[in-house]
């Protein structure tokens, strides 16, 4: 099993991330690699990752929570398994962000859905090149297909 110690990690949401393949589905990782992730109402998937293989992850850097990560880890997943689910807010970023926020990430303890999306987007690196075309490949062929429908009608 792929191990991401420390890590906010991604994977596509089917249909979802086709269309908008900026959104997809996150979990946290604990010291170990071990995913947590909110994979829906009073759930809070523990070493299987919901909605399939990592495709992309951020390392982050453990020095710069200022509480323990794995107390953290657990902590929120507790919390987590108490809620419902809603695609719009208390979703999976909110867990991520949750999280943070109970290590006091980076000194922090205002992160959300928005910031959690920014640092998977703009820190994260692909687990390969399949990760890369999980992520892209349908969405491209779509907008390729509509082109070329357009120059036809």
């Amino acid at each position: 099993m792929d191990r991401y110690p420390y890590s906010i990690v991604w994977t596509p949401l089917p249909i979802i991330t086709w269309i908008l393949p900026l959104i997809g589905h996150m979990g946290i990782a604990d010291s170990d690699g071990v995913i947590r992730d909110f994979g829906g109402s009073y759930y809070v998937a523990v070493d299987n990752f919901t909605f399939g293989r990592v495709t992309k992850f951020a390392r982050l850097d453990p020095s710069k929570a200022r509480k323990d990560w794995n107390a953290a880890v657990h902590a929120s997943a507790q919390r987590f398994c108490q809620k419902t689910h809603n695609i719009f807010y208390q979703n999976c970023h909110s867990h991520v962000a949750d999280t943070l926020n109970e290590m006091e990430y980076e000194g922090h303890s205002d992160w959300d859905e928005l910031k959690v999306w920014w640092l998977i987007t703009t820190k994260s690196e692909y687990v390969s090149l399949n990760g890369f075309l999980n992520q892209w490949a349908l969405f491209l062929l779509t907008i390729i297909l509509i082109v070329i429908l357009i120059i036809i009608f």
